[in-house]
């Protein structure tokens, strides 16, 4: 049944991302003036489309939307022209780099998958150059962006995880897989939550200060602690850059934020210091022992694996996976 529901799914997918990124656009509310309607340009909505569909795992057939997303983005990338930066420089020669190690690799199938992942984040950037071409695809890119989050908080989310439980179970787990939560949400909405925080900015509207809320608030009701902590680090680069000295304050708030999550969250205060974590304080937070999970076990086997025995080249790229 399981694989009867993701195949279906993924025929939609194939359908819909072929249909924006080649045939016609979404159609959309314009971001200022919300009863008019826009056509999105092709670029645009595929990554929308992208951005919407980014949690839709596919649970066995994860792999198949990989290499069809990667297909489509390779043909898109026959029409982008717009520029090449620096930053694109730097990850394509990490890429390259990548591409040597699999001459020494003993594990070249596992390294030419990692490196097909590591495509994908170089095609999404440049798509993204050439997607955005004035205010108004900004505009829609941003606001659609905050709604997709939300619907995601509700769906598989840290909300829908303890007030919606039977449809959190299902559309993670009694699908086999389709949509992927908990970490990989946390993350998503890590990279993500400095848009609806500016938006606030900008705008002075106290919903996207509240969407913001509500994306923190799902890593805190998963007690996702590496979500807690690149959404505050997140949030505090972007208000450093945005407003330099000015928001020292902000800072300070932001992790007095994390700090009151840690201490103040029973679910995310025992996932942090596990045993003891009825013991620690404010004052001795600085030297209780933080639970790994058993990443240490895993983070000792691939320094013997794959750095020890050459630590200029290392073992080559996939070597990790098997480690």
């Amino acid at each position: 049944m399981a694989l009867i529901i993701n195949s279906i799914i993924a025929i939609l997918l194939i359908y819909y991302g072929w249909k924006y990124a080649f045939q016609s656009g979404l159609v959309v509310n314009h971001p200022f003036a919300p009863v008019v309607k826009c056509v999105c340009g092709k670029d645009l909505s595929f990554l929308l489309f992208s951005v919407m569909t980014s949690m839709v795992f596919l649970g066995p057939l994860s792999l198949v939307k990989y290499a069809i997303w990667i297909c489509i983005m390779v043909f898109m990338s026959l029409r982008w022209v717009k520029k090449w930066d620096s930053v694109l420089t730097m990850y394509l020669v990490f890429i390259v780099w990548n591409l040597y190690t699999l001459t020494y690799s003993n594990y070249v199938f596992q390294g030419w998958m990692m490196i097909l992942k590591f495509s994908i984040p170089i095609l999404y950037f440049w798509m993204g150059y050439n997607a955005i071409e004035d205010s108004l695809d900004l505009g829609i890119f941003l606001k659609r962006t905050v709604i997709i989050c939300v619907i995601y908080s509700f769906l598989i989310g840290g909300v829908s995880a303890k007030l919606i439980s039977p449809l959190y179970g299902f559309l993670c787990f009694g699908t086999g897989g389709t949509f992927v939560a908990y970490a990989s949400l946390a993350d998503f909405y890590s990279i993500l939550i400095g848009i609806p925080v500016m938006l606030y900015v900008i705008t002075s509207d106290r919903k996207y200060l509240y969407a913001a809320g509500l994306l923190f608030l799902s890593s805190i009701l998963e007690s996702v602690r590496t979500g807690i902590g690149a959404s505050i680090l997140g949030l505090s680069m972007l208000f450093l850059v945005y407003k330099k000295g000015k928001a020292i304050p902000i800072v300070m708030l932001l992790l007095a934020l994390s700090v009151g999550s840690v201490l103040l969250v029973q679910p995310v205060r025992e996932k942090m210091f596990g045993k003891q974590a009825e013991t620690v304080t404010i004052s001795n937070m600085g030297q209780a022992k933080i639970e790994t999970n058993g990443r240490e076990y895993m983070w000792e086997r691939i320094m013997n694996h794959c750095y020890k025995p050459d630590p200029t080249f290392g073992s080559g790229c996939g070597g990790a996976l098997v480690g």
